[in-house]
């Protein structure tokens, strides 16, 4: 009997120096001054001091607790981690530093840092927002230049069919307006040298139209007269006399006339460099790349096959 009531003494005592622990744990001050925070939608920096040196950066993930994908977020001692919009740098052991990018996501964004002592069970998080970036950059100029590379090559060909039936010709045949190019767009794009379409994001909707390249000619790159919003890829019809050019050909009425050609296509490749501004700032940003253009501009010799039903 004695003995169970010493054993029951112990595993009491040992039960009161683990909730004292915990307690003690619970009651220490946190590491961070700072429990949750909103950065402005500018780039910016924000320091945080901690209270204590000998913590590590358990992970940093999105509210819902995922990490980026691919990514090690963990942090033993000083250095960095890169959460891709964001970059936390542990220079110092008591010392936190964060700097983020513009944010042009049109929606505000977040992240979690959470932080752990490297003894014991303590943990704790840091909440960071950022805002939208209302100062939007406008496009100062953009300039193109024909470099190592760039020209004019054939880019394949495409099918074209058309299929009509004239009932009111009877059993006669006359004549047709076949239309080869009337549905064929010009694709654009453009490039940047690191392959991101950050520099796109940032640019005000108002002040980014631009002239799009048409033609090389003595080296130099001519410049159309079309204005278009600056993305990075999109497509119009480039030529207007050549998307209404026709072919007269014969048609025979009561019946299904089925017209085909291959349509031919060039590649125009140019360089670009734009540079961005912001209003009432020096702030520049400069992005250098290549401009292509996909366009359509001849056709074979019109085949042409009547049928009495489509179904043949």
């Amino acid at each position: 009997m004695k003995t169970t009531k010493l054993f029951q003494s112990i595993f009491l005592f040992s039960l009161f120096l683990c909730c004292l622990a915990a307690c003690s744990e619970d009651d220490a001050p946190r590491l961070s001054p700072i429990q949750e925070t909103t950065m402005e939608g500018d780039a910016s920096t924000l320091q945080i001091d901690l209270t204590r040196s000998d913590w590590r950066i358990a992970s940093v993930t999105d509210l819902n607790g995922y990490p980026p994908i691919g990514s090690n977020t963990q942090l033993e001692g000083p250095g960095t981690v890169d959460y891709g919009w964001a970059t936390i740098k542990r220079e110092k052991e008591n010392t936190l530093i964060i700097e983020t990018e513009d944010n042009f996501d049109g929606t505000e964004r977040s992240f979690i840092i959470n932080l752990e002592m490297k003894t014991g069970f303590y943990k704790e998080q840091i909440v960071i927002h950022q805002k939208i970036c209302e100062n939007l950059y406008r496009i100062e100029s953009i300039e193109y230049s024909v470099e190592e590379g760039d020209g004019v090559e054939e880019a394949g060909t495409k099918p074209d069919k058309s299929t009509y039936k004239d009932e009111n010709l009877g059993n006669t045949t006359g004549k047709h307006d076949y239309y080869p190019f009337i549905n064929e767009w010009t694709e654009y794009a453009f490039i940047p040298d690191d392959h991101s379409d950050e520099i796109f994001k940032g640019i005000d909707p108002e002040k980014r139209s631009i002239y799009l390249p048409e033609r090389i000619e003595d080296g130099k790159v001519v410049v159309g007269q079309q204005q278009l919003f600056f993305i990075n890829q999109g497509k119009y019809y480039k030529e207007d006399e050549l998307r209404y050019k026709h072919f007269e050909v014969d048609i025979v009425g009561m019946k299904w006339n089925i017209y085909t050609s291959t349509i031919y296509y060039k590649q125009l490749q140019v360089t670009f460099t734009a540079t961005l501004s912001r209003p009432g700032s020096d702030t520049k940003k400069i992005s250098k790349g290549k401009f292509t253009q996909r366009y359509p501009y001849g056709c074979s010799e019109i085949h042409h096959e009547v049928k009495d039903s489509l179904e043949d």
